[in-house]
């Protein structure tokens, strides 16, 4: 009993030892295991971070045709770049500078911003600074100056060169209207009283995309040339008072085809013009008339037997 006793004992010693030996064994493996996942980790937040390394080139100039300035306005990509950086160039990154100026971004600064804006990290190459502008429309005092004389030499019935009025412009610098705000368009608005003796102002309103933009007013002041003496007593655009004023003839007091004086009022200045009325007409009526010279189509008021007036 004695021997069987000690080999059960031998044995289940060796039972115990061989299953610590597996033991360690099972953990040394799965201490191999954990530092092969450990280093792929590493290998692949490596592999990650220079995935988000973004390489751009700098523009030396940036026109912007947009409110806000594009990534794609100031810097593109290296050849053989990806479809998903092609993509990050239509970010926005910062709003358009005011029309008719120009920014200076610096290409370590641009860097920086863009690796906040991006978060990832950002690369610049290419030139040292860019310079941003604004794609704009520039309206100059003599676009301005053009549109007021326009809009006066269609309203005169004899040249405008012989008006011996000057435009005065008060617009010092030119306007620069962005081209994305819409087309531009310049308008003149008349003033229904005049500003003083012999003067006379209209506004040009420059507008884009239906919207106004500013008002310039513009002076007409004479300088010389065929403009009568006869001192004004009414000002601008007194048609009703007057046609109000002045009872209607039982008979016309101009006949068709006769020979008639086209008075235009500038203000305190009268301007005569010869014509030929077209149609028959009471004091105070409008009337059809052309003038001589020209040969245009007016619509003229009927002051007395002999004169039409032109009102502004």
């Amino acid at each position: 009993m004695a021997t069987t006793e000690r080999e059960s004992l031998v044995g289940a010693d060796w039972t115990r030892r061989q299953r610590r030996r597996g033991e360690y064994r099972g953990f040394n493996w799965r201490l191999a295991s954990l530092g092969g996942i450990m280093v792929g980790l590493l290998l692949l937040s490596s592999a990650l971070g220079e995935e988000k390394r973004l390489e751009l080139v700098l523009k030396p100039v940036a026109l912007v045709r947009a409110s806000r300035v594009k990534l794609a306005d100031v810097c593109e990509l290296p050849a053989g770049s990806d479809q998903t950086d092609r993509r990050l160039l239509e970010t926005p990154i910062a709003p358009a500078p005011p029309a008719g100026t120009v920014v200076t971004w610096f290409r370590d600064d641009l860097a920086r911003r863009l690796s906040g804006l991006l978060d990832q990290e950002v690369v610049v190459s290419g030139a040292e600074a860019v310079y941003v502008t604004v794609d704009a429309e520039v309206v100059r005092p003599s676009d301005v100056a053009a549109a007021a004389e326009a809009w006066l030499a269609e309203r005169t019935p004899v040249p405008t060169a012989k008006l011996g009025l000057r435009a005065h412009v008060l617009l010092h610098r030119p306007i620069y209207v962005p081209r994305y705000a819409g087309a531009v368009e310049l308008t003149v608005q008349p003033r229904t009283v005049a500003t003083r003796t012999g003067r006379l102002r209209v506004d040009v309103l420059v507008s884009a995309g239906g919207r106004l933009v500013s008002r310039i007013p513009v002076y007409f002041e004479p300088g010389g040339g065929a403009v009568s003496d006869r001192p004004a007593q009414k000002g601008i655009r007194q048609v009703a008072a007057e046609t109000a004023a002045v009872p209607a003839p039982a008979a016309p007091v101009i006949e068709r085809r006769q020979p008639v004086k086209i008075r235009v009022r500038l203000g305190a200045l009268s301007v005569i013009a010869r014509g030929l009325a077209l149609e028959p007409g009471r004091v105070g009526e409008f009337i059809r008339v052309r003038n001589t010279r020209s040969g245009r189509v007016l619509t003229a008021r009927v002051v007395d037997g002999e004169t039409v007036e032109i009102p502004f």
